[in-house]
């Protein structure tokens, strides 16, 4: 592969890769060029080719997020799994062909039976949680409805017909030293409707 196929990671996998290559003596082959770890002209050069590698890779998850951006605000929906009570589904106008959800109705009549049990009938969460479990309704993930996935159903743009973004953005953050990803639901107003 190219050299700059390895150098995808971060910048401290880099050093890593590096520094494994040139104390275990290993001979790098490429298309271009075998590199000789050892030398210090060809571990410099190695070292610039995977940055290049890793500049390259952040450029194009740029140019990738802001194409995101721009198709959930014309009201594409992006995401991989679509949320319970839909399917996802791609549509052609023209030449133009764009991701966007369609009712699955046989999940979309829970849907309407936890709105209504919570809006009409005045049911919280727990209640209906406990109703769709004993009715043997699988949820979308795992074996049993919890309260706070229905409590996330409630809440979902989704359903009043919006498409959202990054409302769960990964976050990195330091704790005891070790570099983590999270991903926290983000406040209304600090995500794309």
């Amino acid at each position: 592969v190219k050299i700059q196929r390895i150098g995808r990671p971060s910048l401290e996998e880099i050093g890593k890769i590096s520094t494994i290559f040139r104390y275990t003596k290993t001979m790098v082959i490429t298309p271009m060029k075998t590199f000789n770890i050892a030398d210090e002209y060809d571990r410099e050069l190695f070292q610039r080719e995977l940055m290049r590698g890793n500049e390259y890779l952040e450029y194009t998850k740029k140019i990738m997020k802001r194409g995101r951006e721009l198709s959930v605000s014309q009201g594409n929906y992006v995401c991989s799994i679509p949320p319970y009570g839909y399917d996802r589904i791609f549509v052609t106008e023209g030449k133009r062909k764009y991701p966007t959800l369609a009712i699955n109705e046989e999940q979309a009549n829970i849907v309407r039976m936890i709105f209504d049990m919570y809006v009409n009938q005045n049911k919280g969460v727990n209640i209906i949680a406990n109703y769709l479990n004993e009715l043997h309704i699988p949820p979308q993930k795992g074996k049993y409805w919890s309260a706070a996935t229905l409590r996330d159903m409630l809440d979902n743009d989704h359903y009043i017909g919006k498409v959202k973004w990054n409302w769960r953005k990964i976050v990195i953050v330091v704790e005891d030293g070790q570099v983590k990803k999270t991903e926290p639901k983000a406040k209304r107003g600090e995500y794309l409707i």
